[in-house]
């Protein structure tokens, strides 16, 4: 899966179904927050400072890559692991021209367009990235049904469109998880199963 890729919203967030079913709240970023998906995958999300937010991302029952995110949404870097050790050689940053506090804050009907520089494996790379924040809507995982609000981001080279990436934030849990990532002809498209505090 790739980490590539509001106020506003219902109070409440994250909500219970008619069976009571426990549901994340913001309190439990502290600990983490786990999705789960169809496949057995999963992603557990943690609160890292007060605009910063962590992503582990686990394959096939190993940790495979820790992503952070200004906002939950901006994504700042991406690592990946081995063994739970990071793999240095594999990072990717993501130079933004704001620190972390001073990214906007997700919102209905806002965008962002920004010019930024990305190292890959040591090699910095010139981007443009467009983020564009959609109306507010409802997302259910499992038996919770979570208030939501949808994120496009476009990425481009030279000016040539490489990437496009859709999320859901989740404003009451301050972060966003993956829904596709489209490069090329390539569709990966991401189905959740669950979503829980980690114990």
């Amino acid at each position: 899966m790739s980490g590539r890729g509001a106020a506003a919203l219902c109070a409440v967030g994250v909500l219970a179904d008619a069976a009571g079913a426990a549901c994340p709240v913001a309190a439990d970023m502290e600990g983490g927050v786990r999705l789960e998906l169809a496949n057995g995958d999963s992603e557990v999300f943690r609160r890292t400072g007060a605009a910063t937010v962590e992503s582990v991302l686990t394959v096939g029952g190993a940790e495979q890559t820790r992503f952070s995110y200004a906002r939950g949404v901006y994504l700042l870097e991406s690592i990946e692991m081995e063994g739970g050790a990071l793999v240095p050689s594999s990072r990717a940053t993501f130079a933004f021209p704001t620190r972390p506090e001073g990214t906007p804050e997700p919102a209905p009907g806002h965008g962002w367009g920004l010019r930024i520089v990305a190292t890959y494996g040591g090699e910095p790379v010139a981007e443009m990235l467009g983020i564009r924040f959609g109306a507010p809507g409802e997302a259910t995982i499992g038996d919770c049904a979570l208030e939501v609000l949808p994120v496009e981001q476009r990425i481009y080279e030279d000016g040539e469109l490489v990437a496009r990436e859709e999320r859901n934030y989740i404003p009451a849990l301050g972060f966003s998880y993956a829904l596709a990532w489209h490069e090329d002809a390539r569709v990966d498209r991401y189905d959740y199963v669950k979503i829980e505090a980690v114990e």
